[in-house]
């Protein structure tokens, strides 16, 4: 840290301290530890990256063989809140990174490509939005599967599609990355009250109003939001599919369902599905 605050110093002073030069430091993936202290130390530091990956050891369900989805919903808010009053925050990378764990490589791919893992990327995003994160990425557009900790183990990580050889071959991930972005626009607000297990931001345009909710229950929630008056958004979409592990590895079981949304006055009612993602948007947006 040391060494790159006198280079950042140095690159400063030579260039007549030109404001488009930013001190920018990229910490370790899991650690985000490391990127608290990294920015404590550092004098002039703009920006500090992070990589918050998840569910590096997953887990069977209880008295099941498959695995859980609870474990792809880490929550790192706490951790992304540490770091205000140092620099912004970055995420540089973002993805599940189950290579690890003593579970059989057929439930890890299961988790890793189904319905739920595309919920979880969508949750990192919103609740790192939430906590003031202005720039994300997730890791990455093609990967068809990756070595494991295991000898000849093979983890179908960390593509958001399944291949480039046909259109639209997208992962859950790949999917849930598309219809947040078709929900965000201009300014975001972290929407208040709601479950513990469900996070959600509301995005204002021009008077225009849009929404992003993620659950990471098992079950079902009937919600309740309050919005403006006007402005309201007029379509809301989730994803459809037999089980939170379902995928689209070799046909697409995965699809988008528009759902019901009803509008009583401020209020905003629709239905969450478990491990579910819902957007709620203006029709022209479809």
């Amino acid at each position: 840290v040391d060494a790159a605050t006198r280079a950042f110093s140095i690159l400063q002073s030579t260039s007549g301290h030109d404001q488009r030069i930013k001190f920018v430091i990229g910490s370790n993936m899991f650690n985000l530890q490391q990127a608290t202290e990294l920015a404590t130390l550092s004098r002039g530091l703009f920006q500090i990256g992070i990589a918050p990956y998840w569910a590096q050891h997953p887990t069977l369900a209880t008295g099941s063989a498959a695995p859980n989805p609870a474990a792809l919903f880490a929550d790192y808010f706490a951790s992304y809140k540490s770091l205000e009053g140092y620099a912004t925050t970055s995420i540089y990378e973002m993805n599940a990174h189950s290579l690890y764990g003593d579970i059989p490589d057929e439930a890890t791919n299961s988790l890793v490509t189904g319905l739920a893992s595309g919920t979880a990327l969508a949750w990192q995003a919103l609740s790192a939005m939430n906590a003031g994160v202005t720039r994300q990425s997730a890791y990455t557009l093609a990967g068809y599967d990756a070595y494991g900790a295991k000898p000849g183990s093979l983890i179908r990580l960390f593509g958001l599609t399944r291949d480039l050889a046909t259109a639209q071959r997208f992962r859950p991930t790949g999917q849930a990355l598309a219809l947040l972005n078709r929900a965000i626009r201009g300014a975001a607000h972290p929407l208040q009250g709601l479950p513990g297990d469900i996070v959600g931001t509301g995005f204002e345009s021009a008077g225009r109003w849009q929404f992003a909710l993620a659950s990471r229950s098992a079950s079902s929630t009937a919600l309740t939001i309050s919005g403006p008056s006007t402005g309201q958004p007029t379509l809301g979409i989730t994803f459809e599919a037999d089980s939170p592990l379902s995928n689209n590895e070799n046909i697409a079981s995965v699809r988008e369902q528009v759902i019901p949304i009803r509008i009583d006055g401020s209020n905003i009612h629709f239905e969450l599905p478990p491990y579910g993602l819902v957007v709620l948007i203006q029709d022209s947006q479809k």
